[in-house]
């Protein structure tokens, strides 16, 4: 595909983007073109203001505006997408507004699009953030109205993702309007007459989850840029605000009079006209809008009054060869689809990274602001066990007659959850966690996040507490974790022993997969011992803790012993607290360092020496990691299996942006990643470091200038013990246009290919291009990336979002944090400078092929991971939740008998209601994912799966009364068919799909 640099020219009145066209009138002779005008409004929920501001100083009169002139007006129609905005809004307004809003929904000249409870970001959300803000919107528009999602519309996003094509389709979508794309691809289709395709899986063979899409040719969603390909004529018809050039200034276009009707009619004509030769059909859509547009009954009448002049004059014209009406994008989308005579191809893949034009590609959004990112994860994690709980809380109940006086407190809990998912919805919008609000909105952000987590702390303990092996006791346990401020991770609690030295731990596994795993916990005392429920001692490690300036924290330690938990099950553990002298006590690490101060009073509690650079190195059962004696970085993965060294180079780098010579050159932003060059390697300089090592828990610590990283090995039987564990801490606060990289160097011939995942759903094949700039090279990793050759197979899973790379061969380079000081001219008005802090944390996998046989030159489009690479991520992404409690229980599990097969996922769970309506009982969502794996590669460590991949919700969940089961649309707003309780379902691969249960 041609690149055709420079496919933009500047105007005054904006870029243009040159594709020329022309046509022959003669075209329309039989069947006149059909044009639908299609208003709308964006509201973006947070980006120069906070979603307060918005909703109060504008999105509340916009709604207003539009209830009160659809009712007036019955030609007009108009399209709403931000559900959040109008839930809102409905709530707060009168009967009589309430009641013509319905009746417009019912008319269908008020269109409701995606539904969602923001227009979400494609590019880093999780898929299951994805569906649980399409759920809340979708279900509200359901319960409030009976209405219906048909088509999607995703106008602002920075990119679109297939993942997100996919869900929107699970949920009833049937078809698609996108708007941003890089300018080449847009070129290349609208030549080739393929802006509208069937969106195909890569995995889907059969294409049977294909979603029409249509993808609009120009550069952005403003009338301006709508009309046509001519920004300079299409700019006439915005009647309420400057947007042409003239004079030396904008100018407001000319109101539509006598005179100028008939010249305003054939610009307006020839336009749509050359926007329609890139389609294959005779309709042509014109959307009508732009970011909070129609905020006043003037602005609506200044523009719609002049509009419908030219209409007019076109529609009372014949030899015009048009029709104009008012009209929806569903409407649009349905007369292209009933067209028999249009053949539409298909395509698979996605649109990242999206360029806008020139070299200037936004995937800098792929890592700003990697606190947000971070955060928004863990509260997604967080909710999604607040979830579970809370649905197993009221299913349990609900079949137990002596507890209704529990009711009300559900029904608290109940709203208290309600808020925490549109609090989570919100933070999903594209320009929320994507890191590009301003600064205020983002300290907004933050600040909500915080709250939110410490509102699911709270729920979780007190649906813990409900549980029935904890539900008669006086003191509920406390989930056992802080954050000390907004700028901060959220980290466990020091535990707190009880008058006779003990304190118990209750870990609840929120997977629906067996557990087993190295856990740790922070103590007061060096000095104590771990016990089962039944008070068998239990083997455990304690080492000190060192900040981030090397220095040990006085009176805390970590102590590292191994658990099992069943799938969604709880499971006791007691800390006792034990004299100086007791031998029995956990294992304490022995410490090696380089260049640390090292405390007395830590000397006489560990063994501690002077390490030798000769050879640094730690070591579990399954693997040795090796250290350069320069950097003090990891060097190589040694597997003990056979003793194979596999190269795993790590380095920190930087990129500048800029130009020494020319200082007017375009930067990078919150949203472009514009670099000088190749990322330059950070020196090391006195660097420090920290050996520790032990029977369960080995790591090195490396300190440089303003990064740090810690590589760990946990020694368990388990999927854990297969990875080496990295965590990095980033401090930018005191430099300017930096962006910290990570570099992973190995051996591994992968060519040009890697692969990352699209929004943690599923692994899409990636090419390095040379004819790209760097930044062009960038794409969003939600979750997971790897490289492979014939040989092995280099994963890097990840637990919050960045922008990766693997510009050379055997590499992986991804971004850890930016810090910008200036914008980058797509509309923020500020850099990126209020950087904290920044934590990563990822786990490299290196894995064999068990026969060695790929050999095809271009690898397939998608990628599967092996069984324990995914079971390593939903770890990752779904942590223990730790309790402190009063009292020690027998372990007790959510579900009946055994987990669910370790390849399906429980995505979520989510109760419709708190109260039964008296003849169907309580009725639950779950929604279950067959993740796709690959068999093809050595499993080394034994599994704990079960066997059977049948599901029975008749006997799934302990003390639940299942009277009946439908299978509905991904979001829970219609029925796809109903089946028996004690029917088995199996999941294919790849399948995500929603269950609604009757429970009595």
């Amino acid at each position: 595909m041609p690149m055709d640099y420079p496919s933009y020219v500047w105007t005054p009145s904006g870029w243009i983007q040159q594709m020329d066209t022309t046509y022959d009138e003669s075209q329309w002779n039989e069947n006149p073109l059909q044009v639908h005008i299609v208003p709308f409004s964006h509201n973006d929920p947070g980006w120069i203001s906070t979603y307060e501001s918005y909703y109060i100083s504008w999105s509340k009169t916009i709604i207003d505006t539009i209830v009160e002139q659809l009712t007036k007006d019955l030609d007009m129609t108009f399209v709403w997408a931000e559900v959040l905005f109008l839930q809102r809004w409905y709530q707060e307004t009168s009967a009589q507004s309430q009641a013509a809003f319905k009746k417009l929904l019912e008319s269908g000249r008020l269109e409701i699009v995606s539904g969602g409870w923001v227009m979400s970001d494609e590019a880093i959300t999780h898929y299951g953030a994805f569906i649980d803000q399409l759920m809340e919107g979708q279900l509200w528009l359901k319960k409030e109205f009976g209405y219906k999602v048909k088509v999607a519309w995703s106008i602002d996003p920075f990119g679109h993702s297939s993942t997100a094509s996919h869900l929107l389709h699970l949920s009833g979508v049937n078809a698609m309007y996108i708007q941003r794309a890089h300018y080449a691809v847009k070129k290349h289709l609208a030549y080739k007459k393929q802006l509208e395709f069937m969106w195909q899986q890569d995995w889907d063979r059969k294409a049977d989850a294909s979603i029409f899409c249509h993808l609009s040719p120009y550069l952005f969603y403003g009338i301006q840029y709508s009309c046509g390909p001519d920004i300079n004529v299409c700019c006439k018809f915005d009647f309420s605000h400057k947007k042409c050039w003239k004079w030396g200034s904008y100018q407001s276009a000319e109101s539509v009079t006598s005179d100028n009707v008939r010249t305003r009619a054939y610009e307006l004509l020839d336009q749509l006209r050359k926007k329609a030769q890139f389609f294959r059909h005779n309709h042509v859509i014109f959307p009508f809008g732009d970011d909070f547009r129609f905020r006043s009954s003037s602005e609506w009448e200044t523009q719609f009054n002049n509009l419908k002049k030219v209409f007019f004059y076109m529609n009372s014209h014949p030899e015009m060869k048009v029709q104009v009406q008012f009209s929806t994008v569903g409407k649009y989308l349905a007369a292209v689809r009933s067209n028999a005579n249009a053949e539409y191809p298909t395509l698979q893949g996605d649109f990242f990274p999206y360029s806008d034009r020139s070299d200037q590609y936004w995937s800098g959004y792929f890592s700003s602001r990697p606190l947000t990112k971070s955060l928004a994860r863990i509260f997604q994690a967080h909710l999604r066990s607040a979830e579970i709980l809370f649905s197993y809380a009221a299913g349990f109940q609900q079949g137990q007659n002596e507890q209704r006086s529990q009711r009300w407190t559900l029904k608290s809990t109940y709203i208290e959850i309600e808020a925490l998912r549109r609090s989570l919805g919100l933070l999903q919008h594209h320009d929320t966690i994507t890191g590009t609000s301003r600064i205020s909105v983002v300290s907004d952000t933050l600040k909500s996040i915080k709250s939110s987590l410490e509102k699911c702390r709270n729920v979780i303990s007190l649906l813990v507490g409900m549980m029935p092996q904890f539900q008669n006791e006086h003191i509920r346990p406390v989930v056992m974790e802080e954050q000390l401020s907004q700028n901060s991770i959220p980290r466990t609690k020091l535990i707190e022993f009880d008058s006779a030295g003990e304190s118990i731990v209750v870990l609840f596994n929120p997977l629906a997969n067996n557990v087993t795993q190295i856990a740790h916990l922070s103590v007061p005392s060096p000095d104590i011992k771990v016990y089962d429920i039944n008070m068998n001692p239990i083997e455990c490690q304690v080492t000190p803790v060192l900040d981030q300036r090397a220095i040990f924290v006085e009176g805390q330690f970590e102590v590292y012993f191994e658990v099992k938990v069943a799938g969604l099950g709880m499971v006791s553990y007691r800390i006792k607290k034990l004299s100086p002298d007791d031998k029995s006590r956990c294992r304490r690490s022995t410490l090696s360092m380089i260049n640390i101060h090292m405390d007395h009073k830590f000397s006489s509690l560990f063994n501690i020496s002077w390490h030798e650079t000769s050879h640094l190195s730690i070591s579990n059962r399954h693997l040795m990691v090796t250290f350069c004696k320069c950097t003090y970085l990891m060097q190589s993965i040694i597997s003990k299996r056979d003793m194979i060294p596999y190269k795993a180079e790590m380095k920190f780098g930087f990129y500048r942006t800029g130009h020494w010579i020319n200082p007017f050159v375009d930067k990078s932003g919150a949203y472009i990643f514009l670099p000088d060059g190749p990322a330059k390697d950070m020196g090391c300089r006195n660097c420090r470091l920290v050996v520790i090592k032990g029977p369960l828990f080995s790591s090195a610590t490396t300190w440089l200038n303003i990064t740090s990283q810690t590589v760990a090995l946990y020694n368990t039987n388990a999927a854990q013990g297969l990875g080496v564990h990295v965590t990095n801490h980033v401090d930018l606060h005191l430099h300017d246009n930096v962006e910290v990289v990570l570099k992973l160097k190995t051996s591994v011939e992968n060519s040009d290919y890697f692969y990352t995942d699209l929004n943690s759903f599923q692994m899409h094949r990636r090419k390095t291009l040379n004819r790209f700039p760097i930044q062009g090279n960038f794409y969003p990793m939600t979750s997971a990336a790897f490289i492979e050759d014939s040989r092995i197979r280099f994963s890097l899973l990840s637990a919050e979002s960045h922008g990766i790379a693997s510009l050379n061969p055997g590499t992986l380079e991804l971004i850890l944090d930016r810090r910008l000081a200036q914008d980058d001219w797509r509309g923020l008005k500020e850099g990126v400078q209020d950087n904290v802090q920044a934590v990563s944390q990822f786990i490299v996998v290196v894995e064999e092929w068990k026969n060695a046989v790929k050999s095809s030159k271009v690898p397939p489009l998608t990628g599967f991971p092996s069984r324990v690479v995914q079971r390593m991520g939903n770890a990752m992404e779904n942590r223990l939740v730790f309790l402190s409690s009063s009292v020690s229980k027998p372990p007790f599990s959510l579900l009946s008998h055994s987990a669910l097969p370790c390849d399906v996922h429980l995505v979520n769970m989510r109760l419709l209601s708190v109260e039964g309506d008296g003849t169907r009982g309580l009725e639950l969502l779950v929604v279950l994912h067959r993740v796709g794996v690959t068999c093809e590669i050595e499993n080394p460590v034994a599994s704990d799966c079960t066997d059977s991949d049948e599901i029975m919700f008749s006997s799934l969940f302990r003390n639940f009364t299942v009277t009946s089961v439908d299978e509905m649309t991904l979001t829970g707003t219609s029925v796809i068919r109903h089946i028996l309780p004690d029917t088995p379902v199996v999941l294919n691969n790849m399948e995500i799909k929603t269950w609604k249960l009757n429970l009595i």
